[in-house]
Protein backbone atom coordinates (compact mmCIF):
# COMPACT_ATOMS: atom_id res chain seq x y z
CA UNK A 1 0.00 0.00 0.00
CA UNK A 2 1.54 3.16 -1.10
CA UNK A 3 -0.14 5.89 1.38
CA UNK A 4 1.46 9.66 1.19
CA UNK A 5 0.62 13.46 1.65
CA UNK A 6 -0.41 14.95 -1.35
CA UNK A 7 0.58 18.98 -1.76
CA UNK A 8 -1.35 20.86 -4.25
CA UNK A 9 -0.08 24.07 -5.97
CA UNK A 10 -0.11 26.44 -8.80
CA UNK A 11 2.18 25.99 -11.66
CA UNK A 12 2.21 29.34 -12.69
CA UNK A 13 4.21 29.28 -16.34
CA UNK A 14 3.89 32.38 -18.44
CA UNK A 15 6.04 33.56 -21.42
CA UNK A 16 7.76 36.88 -22.89
CA UNK A 17 7.23 40.11 -22.24
CA UNK A 18 3.50 40.16 -22.48
CA UNK A 19 3.29 37.17 -20.39
CA UNK A 20 1.54 34.80 -22.99
CA UNK A 21 0.06 31.59 -21.51
CA UNK A 22 1.61 28.37 -21.00
CA UNK A 23 -0.12 26.14 -23.52
CA UNK A 24 1.12 28.07 -26.96
CA UNK A 25 4.39 27.62 -25.63
CA UNK A 26 3.74 24.09 -24.39
CA UNK A 27 5.04 21.68 -27.25
CA UNK A 28 7.90 23.53 -28.49
CA UNK A 29 9.06 24.68 -25.04
CA UNK A 30 8.12 23.08 -21.69
CA UNK A 31 7.82 19.68 -22.74
CA UNK A 32 10.73 18.96 -24.59
CA UNK A 33 12.69 21.50 -21.56
CA UNK A 34 11.45 18.62 -18.89
CA UNK A 35 11.90 15.32 -21.26
CA UNK A 36 15.50 17.05 -22.28
CA UNK A 37 17.27 15.07 -20.25
CA UNK A 38 19.17 18.33 -18.67
CA UNK A 39 20.26 17.69 -15.24
CA UNK A 40 20.97 20.69 -12.68
CA UNK A 41 23.90 19.94 -9.99
CA UNK A 42 23.93 21.86 -6.53
CA UNK A 43 26.76 20.84 -4.16
CA UNK A 44 27.50 17.30 -5.75
CA UNK A 45 23.70 16.83 -5.79
CA UNK A 46 22.24 16.21 -8.73
CA UNK A 47 18.34 16.33 -9.75
CA UNK A 48 17.18 15.16 -12.95
CA UNK A 49 13.41 14.77 -14.57
CA UNK A 50 11.99 10.91 -15.15
CA UNK A 51 8.56 8.99 -16.63
CA UNK A 52 8.08 12.59 -18.28
CA UNK A 53 4.43 11.48 -19.30
CA UNK A 54 1.70 13.42 -20.88
CA UNK A 55 -1.60 11.66 -19.83
CA UNK A 56 -5.31 12.37 -20.88
CA UNK A 57 -8.11 11.52 -17.87
CA UNK A 58 -11.67 12.88 -18.48
CA UNK A 59 -10.65 14.69 -21.41
CA UNK A 60 -8.20 16.23 -18.78
CA UNK A 61 -4.50 16.97 -20.35
CA UNK A 62 -1.94 15.92 -17.52
CA UNK A 63 1.79 16.12 -18.09
CA UNK A 64 3.74 14.18 -15.46
CA UNK A 65 6.33 12.64 -14.32
CA UNK A 66 8.53 11.84 -11.22
CA UNK A 67 11.79 14.68 -9.73
CA UNK A 68 15.07 12.16 -8.89
CA UNK A 69 17.38 13.42 -6.50
CA UNK A 70 21.15 11.92 -6.32
CA UNK A 71 23.63 12.53 -4.08
CA UNK A 72 26.31 9.99 -1.74
CA UNK A 73 26.77 10.94 2.01
CA UNK A 74 29.97 9.45 3.63
CA UNK A 75 29.05 7.88 7.08
CA UNK A 76 31.98 8.61 9.66
CA UNK A 77 30.77 6.62 12.20
CA UNK A 78 28.79 3.31 13.23
CA UNK A 79 27.86 1.46 16.59
CA UNK A 80 29.64 -1.44 17.11
CA UNK A 81 27.69 -5.03 17.23
CA UNK A 82 26.77 -5.08 20.50
CA UNK A 83 26.09 -1.31 20.40
CA UNK A 84 28.12 -0.60 23.34
CA UNK A 85 30.21 1.62 21.70
CA UNK A 86 31.31 3.98 18.62
CA UNK A 87 33.25 3.14 15.72
CA UNK A 88 34.66 4.00 12.57
CA UNK A 89 32.52 3.39 9.40
CA UNK A 90 33.83 5.58 6.58
CA UNK A 91 31.72 4.42 3.72
CA UNK A 92 30.51 6.07 1.30
CA UNK A 93 26.75 5.75 0.44
CA UNK A 94 24.49 6.40 -2.76
CA UNK A 95 21.06 8.32 -2.14
CA UNK A 96 18.21 8.54 -4.89
CA UNK A 97 15.02 9.53 -3.11
CA UNK A 98 11.58 10.74 -5.34
CA UNK A 99 8.95 12.67 -5.73
CA UNK A 100 6.20 12.57 -8.31
CA UNK A 101 4.31 15.41 -9.91
CA UNK A 102 1.55 16.26 -12.19
CA UNK A 103 0.32 19.06 -13.71
CA UNK A 104 -3.49 19.63 -15.13
CA UNK A 105 -3.04 21.72 -17.94
CA UNK A 106 -6.53 22.59 -18.73
CA UNK A 107 -6.07 24.93 -14.91
CA UNK A 108 -2.13 24.32 -13.97
CA UNK A 109 -3.71 23.42 -10.82
CA UNK A 110 -0.64 20.74 -9.66
CA UNK A 111 0.26 17.61 -7.35
CA UNK A 112 3.27 17.22 -5.54
CA UNK A 113 4.03 13.96 -3.41
CA UNK A 114 7.59 13.58 -1.76
CA UNK A 115 8.07 9.51 -1.37
CA UNK A 116 10.58 10.09 1.68
CA UNK A 117 11.29 12.78 4.19
CA UNK A 118 14.78 12.98 2.01
CA UNK A 119 12.71 13.31 -1.20
CA UNK A 120 13.38 17.10 -3.13
CA UNK A 121 10.99 19.43 -1.87
CA UNK A 122 8.36 21.43 -4.00
CA UNK A 123 10.72 24.15 -3.99
CA UNK A 124 13.99 22.43 -5.72
CA UNK A 125 11.32 20.98 -7.85
CA UNK A 126 10.34 24.67 -9.12
CA UNK A 127 14.39 25.77 -8.91
CA UNK A 128 15.25 22.53 -11.19
CA UNK A 129 11.69 23.19 -13.42
CA UNK A 130 13.48 27.16 -14.38
CA UNK A 131 16.81 26.00 -14.53
CA UNK A 132 15.96 23.38 -17.29
CA UNK A 133 13.75 26.02 -19.18
CA UNK A 134 16.39 28.84 -18.97
CA UNK A 135 19.01 26.01 -20.34
CA UNK A 136 16.82 24.34 -23.00
CA UNK A 137 15.90 28.08 -24.28
CA UNK A 138 19.90 28.06 -24.71
CA UNK A 139 19.08 25.30 -27.85
CA UNK A 140 17.19 27.97 -29.19
CA UNK A 141 17.90 32.00 -28.83
CA UNK A 142 14.26 32.78 -30.61
CA UNK A 143 12.03 31.33 -27.67
CA UNK A 144 10.77 34.00 -25.25
CA UNK A 145 11.93 34.09 -21.35
CA UNK A 146 9.91 31.90 -19.34
CA UNK A 147 8.61 33.54 -16.40
CA UNK A 148 7.70 30.54 -13.56
CA UNK A 149 6.09 31.03 -10.51
CA UNK A 150 5.01 27.61 -8.10
CA UNK A 151 2.86 28.36 -4.92
CA UNK A 152 1.12 25.92 -2.32
CA UNK A 153 -2.51 27.04 -3.03
CA UNK A 154 -4.50 27.90 0.42
CA UNK A 155 -7.17 25.87 1.80
CA UNK A 156 -10.69 26.54 1.36
CA UNK A 157 -11.64 25.35 5.14
CA UNK A 158 -12.74 28.15 7.71
CA UNK A 159 -12.10 25.17 10.48
CA UNK A 160 -8.50 25.41 9.29
CA UNK A 161 -8.00 28.98 9.08
CA UNK A 162 -9.84 29.17 12.62
CA UNK A 163 -7.31 27.15 14.02
CA UNK A 164 -4.38 28.50 12.65
CA UNK A 165 -5.31 32.31 13.54
CA UNK A 166 -6.39 31.31 17.27
CA UNK A 167 -3.88 32.51 19.28
CA UNK A 168 -3.10 35.67 16.88
CA UNK A 169 -3.79 38.70 18.55
CA UNK A 170 -1.93 40.51 15.81
CA UNK A 171 -0.51 40.18 12.24
CA UNK A 172 3.04 42.47 12.39
CA UNK A 173 3.46 42.48 8.82
CA UNK A 174 1.44 41.18 6.05
CA UNK A 175 3.23 41.17 2.24
CA UNK A 176 1.35 39.50 -0.96
CA UNK A 177 4.36 39.10 -3.51
CA UNK A 178 2.77 39.45 -7.11
CA UNK A 179 3.61 36.38 -9.54
CA UNK A 180 3.12 37.01 -13.38
CA UNK A 181 0.22 35.40 -14.15
CA UNK A 182 -2.01 35.12 -17.43
CA UNK A 183 -4.32 38.07 -17.83
CA UNK A 184 -7.82 37.75 -16.82
CA UNK A 185 -7.31 34.85 -14.52
CA UNK A 186 -8.30 36.34 -11.13
CA UNK A 187 -11.74 38.61 -10.50
CA UNK A 188 -10.83 41.85 -11.65
CA UNK A 189 -11.99 42.88 -8.12
CA UNK A 190 -9.13 41.54 -6.90
CA UNK A 191 -6.32 42.97 -4.72
CA UNK A 192 -4.18 40.48 -7.16
CA UNK A 193 -5.59 41.52 -10.05
CA UNK A 194 -5.16 45.04 -9.34
CA UNK A 195 -1.62 44.90 -8.66
CA UNK A 196 -0.84 42.69 -11.08
CA UNK A 197 -2.50 44.59 -13.61
CA UNK A 198 -0.94 47.65 -12.35
CA UNK A 199 2.31 46.40 -12.55
CA UNK A 200 1.85 44.94 -16.42
CA UNK A 201 0.67 48.92 -17.04
CA UNK A 202 4.04 50.80 -15.68
CA UNK A 203 6.13 48.06 -17.11
CA UNK A 204 7.51 46.78 -13.35
CA UNK A 205 9.71 44.09 -12.65
CA UNK A 206 7.74 43.28 -9.67
CA UNK A 207 5.14 44.01 -7.52
CA UNK A 208 3.55 43.33 -4.28
CA UNK A 209 1.30 44.95 -1.41
CA UNK A 210 2.26 45.29 2.48
CA UNK A 211 0.23 45.56 5.37
CA UNK A 212 1.33 46.69 8.60
CA UNK A 213 0.11 46.11 12.67
CA UNK A 214 -3.17 44.57 10.75
CA UNK A 215 -5.65 43.91 13.29
CA UNK A 216 -8.75 42.76 11.57
CA UNK A 217 -7.81 38.59 11.30
CA UNK A 218 -10.83 37.83 9.73
CA UNK A 219 -10.42 39.68 6.57
CA UNK A 220 -6.71 38.92 6.80
CA UNK A 221 -7.98 34.62 6.99
CA UNK A 222 -10.61 35.82 3.46
CA UNK A 223 -7.61 37.48 1.46
CA UNK A 224 -5.15 34.56 2.01
CA UNK A 225 -8.01 32.19 1.33
CA UNK A 226 -9.16 33.65 -1.89
CA UNK A 227 -5.19 34.27 -3.05
CA UNK A 228 -5.54 30.78 -5.16
CA UNK A 229 -1.54 30.61 -5.17
CA UNK A 230 -1.34 33.59 -7.35
CA UNK A 231 0.81 35.11 -4.52
CA UNK A 232 3.73 34.85 -2.43
CA UNK A 233 2.33 35.32 0.90
CA UNK A 234 5.05 36.56 3.89
CA UNK A 235 3.28 36.85 7.08
CA UNK A 236 4.65 37.70 10.52
CA UNK A 237 2.41 36.90 13.24
CA UNK A 238 2.34 37.89 17.36
CA UNK A 239 0.89 35.63 19.35
CA UNK A 240 -0.89 35.42 22.75
CA UNK A 241 2.33 34.20 24.60
CA UNK A 242 4.04 36.73 23.18
CA UNK A 243 5.84 34.84 20.27
CA UNK A 244 6.51 35.73 17.03
CA UNK A 245 5.90 33.31 14.31
CA UNK A 246 6.94 33.81 10.21
CA UNK A 247 4.40 31.95 8.15
CA UNK A 248 4.53 31.98 4.03
CA UNK A 249 2.40 29.67 1.80
CA UNK A 250 3.11 26.12 3.12
CA UNK A 251 1.83 27.60 6.23
CA UNK A 252 -1.95 28.37 5.07
CA UNK A 253 -2.14 24.88 2.67
CA UNK A 254 -3.58 21.48 3.40
CA UNK A 255 -2.10 18.28 2.33
CA UNK A 256 -4.62 15.56 1.32
CA UNK A 257 -3.98 11.62 1.93
CA UNK A 258 -3.47 9.13 -0.63
CA UNK A 259 -3.84 5.57 -0.70
CA UNK A 260 -2.97 3.21 -3.52
CA UNK A 261 -2.76 -0.10 -3.33
CA UNK A 262 0.00 -1.07 -5.73
CA UNK A 263 1.87 -4.13 -6.02
CA UNK A 264 4.47 -4.70 -3.59
CA UNK A 265 7.68 -3.95 -4.22
CA UNK A 266 6.70 -1.97 -6.75
CA UNK A 267 6.65 1.78 -7.10
CA UNK A 268 2.83 3.55 -8.23
CA UNK A 269 2.95 4.66 -11.63
CA UNK A 270 1.87 7.92 -13.15
CA UNK A 271 -1.33 6.58 -14.21
CA UNK A 272 -2.26 4.99 -10.63
CA UNK A 273 -1.91 8.71 -9.14
CA UNK A 274 -3.87 10.45 -12.38
CA UNK A 275 -6.52 7.48 -11.55
CA UNK A 276 -6.84 8.79 -7.93
CA UNK A 277 -6.87 12.78 -7.99
CA UNK A 278 -8.07 13.58 -10.79
CA UNK A 279 -11.63 14.35 -9.19
CA UNK A 280 -10.18 16.66 -6.48
CA UNK A 281 -12.16 19.54 -6.24
CA UNK A 282 -9.00 21.93 -5.74
CA UNK A 283 -7.19 20.10 -8.88
CA UNK A 284 -10.38 20.41 -10.62
CA UNK A 285 -10.92 24.35 -10.13
CA UNK A 286 -10.53 26.45 -13.24
CA UNK A 287 -11.19 30.15 -13.93
CA UNK A 288 -13.44 31.14 -16.94
CA UNK A 289 -10.07 32.46 -18.74
CA UNK A 290 -8.51 28.54 -18.00
CA UNK A 291 -11.29 27.50 -20.13
CA UNK A 292 -11.51 29.64 -22.67
CA UNK A 293 -7.44 29.36 -23.39
CA UNK A 294 -7.91 25.63 -23.27
CA UNK A 295 -10.68 25.43 -25.38
CA UNK A 296 -8.41 27.83 -27.33
CA UNK A 297 -5.49 25.53 -27.85
CA UNK A 298 -6.55 22.19 -27.52
CA UNK A 299 -7.67 20.84 -30.85
CA UNK A 300 -3.88 21.44 -31.61
CA UNK A 301 -2.83 20.66 -29.06
CA UNK A 302 -4.25 16.42 -28.75
CA UNK A 303 -3.73 16.50 -32.75
CA UNK A 304 0.17 17.29 -31.76
CA UNK A 305 0.48 15.27 -29.37
CA UNK A 306 -1.86 12.15 -30.43
CA UNK A 307 0.76 9.65 -31.08
CA UNK A 308 2.24 10.68 -27.41
CA UNK A 309 -0.31 11.07 -25.24
CA UNK A 310 -1.48 7.95 -22.96
CA UNK A 311 -5.51 7.83 -22.95
CA UNK A 312 -6.57 6.77 -19.20
CA UNK A 313 -9.82 5.20 -18.20
CA UNK A 314 -10.59 5.81 -14.29
CA UNK A 315 -12.97 2.48 -14.14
Amino acid sequence: MFKKNVQIANFNCTFGEDYEPMFPNFASYVYPAFDSGITRTRNSTIYSFMNVELLEIDSRPLFCGIILMEKEIQNRTKPTEDHTGIEPDNKIYALSPISYWGIFLDNHRMYYIKNQSESPDLQSFRVTANYMLNEYKKTDRSLPKAHLDINQIPSESDEFYDKLFSDVILIKKLQFNIVPKNPGELDEASLESIISNTKIDVSAETARAEFNNVSNIKNTKKLVKNSKGFTEINMKVKKQDGSNQSWKNQNFSESIPISINNQEGQMPSNTQIAKNLVNNNTLKDSSSIDKKIFDKYKEKFFKHFRQVIKIINRE
